[in-house]
């Protein structure tokens, strides 16, 4: 199947610049304010609309929720939101960047893989502080020396490495490996190959495009794997898997967390798939998720998941970055963040690493078909 060259992308979001223009620091200059306070512009990228949208829709909310929350604890400082949608897209998404470049923002949050891969360059390049989050670190590893993005989310390649390491714990011999061609399913399938230590029987890739998904499943079992690793998210993802579910499957299935999706139970039977994920933290235990998720449902009528809680975790890091750095400026904010070196979050104790990329320790689950999870080891 056909390979997306990521190098490639990287390279026009740079070369966007020669279009857009790099904007220079005294675009920043001119500071609104709310009543006796300094705005803080929070420029937001996430899919919201489209296949992905309703992942992009709950960040957002999450995001927002955590604004709301924190007005009272803000003395010295507001914060407006500007969100626009990626669709998606890098395309998409450099242009939305462009655009919040021009409307003065102070910092930022990208959601997903799209976003990260095309607007890193442009938002290292314009000094401007970024929370990247549901993404994978390939998307700025090779570029954040200076540490202008931060990434509040499990690197995949760690999880791919539990599960390979898991994997290899059962005594599966023959693996075979099928990876969404965008950066986090990448990561985690390189991880899991990592952890597991043998080289798969076979590593295909598919693309979002992809519909066949009965021919390429028929490839992959005809290699007769004790074991399959898949990897993605989104409707083509779920294709995949009930293709392999409708084939009366007897291996060893395992994939990532975006199984647990509640529109994969809509597509398929999500059931007995074995995932490594951020250690569980007892969420139905701890008091300020307690307080999060009531002040969720009474805010928009409806339970957090885990991509609200993803959200509401990267407005949090900013806001605590923000009061950190001492002001409002895109400077102020960015050595604010560097100071951050822990943070808990509703998916565990984030850990720094000085190129932004964090740190969570992680587990192993099993689905049940209703998308809930067993812990599998800790």
């Amino acid at each position: 199947m056909s390979k997306m060259n990521w190098k490639k992308v990287i390279g026009w979001g740079v070369a966007a610049l020669v279009v857009i223009g790099v904007v220079g620091n005294n675009i920043y200059q001119h500071r609104e304010q709310k009543g006796d306070k300094p705005v803080v512009k929070v420029g937001i990228i996430a899919p919201l609309s489209g296949e992905y949208g309703q992942v992009g829709q709950e960040v957002l909310k999450g995001i927002r929720l955590a604004v709301k929350q924190n007005e009272s604890k803000m003395p010295s400082f507001a914060v407006s939101i500007d969100a626009k949608d990626s669709k998606a897209s890098t395309s998409e998404s450099i242009t939305a960047f462009q655009q919040l470049l021009f409307s003065k923002i102070q910092a930022a949050i990208l959601v997903g893989d799209p976003p990260t891969m095309a607007v890193s360059p442009l938002a290292i390049q314009n000094k401007i502080p970024t929370i990247a989050t549901l993404a994978g670190e390939a998307g700025f590893i090779s570029q954040n020396q200076d540490r202008y993005l931060f990434l509040n989310f499990l690197p995949p390649r760690v999880a791919g490495i539990r599960t390979g390491k898991y994997a290899k714990g059962l005594g599966l011999k023959r693996v075979a490996i099928l990876s969404l061609q965008a950066p986090e399913p990448l990561d985690l399938a390189t991880g899991f190959e990592t952890g597991y230590g043998i080289p798969p029987v076979i590593h295909d890739t598919y693309d979002v495009k992809d519909t066949d998904a009965r021919t390429e499943i028929l490839r992959l079992l005809a290699k007769q794997p004790d074991g399959i690793f898949i990897t993605g998210y989104g409707m083509t993802y779920y294709a995949f898997i009930k293709a392999l579910k409708e084939q009366d499957y007897q291996g060893v299935l395992m994939s990532n967390a975006s199984i647990t999706d509640p529109k994969g139970i809509e597509v398929t039977d999500i059931s007995n798939i074995i995932f490594s994920q951020a250690k569980d933290m007892k969420l139905d235990e701890n008091s300020d998720y307690q307080k999060f998720e009531q002040e969720y449902v009474a805010e928009y009528k409806e339970k957090p998941t885990m991509f609200s809680r993803y959200g509401y975790d990267s407005m949090r890091l900013l806001l605590e970055g923000i009061q950190r750095g001492n002001g409002t400026t895109s400077g102020q904010i960015h050595e604010g963040l560097k100071t951050i070196t822990s943070y808990d979050t509703f998916a565990g104790k984030l850990e720094f690493l000085p190129n932004g990329v964090s740190s969570l320790s992680t587990s192993i689950y099993k689905t049940n078909k209703d998308g809930s999870a067993n812990l599998l080891e800790e």
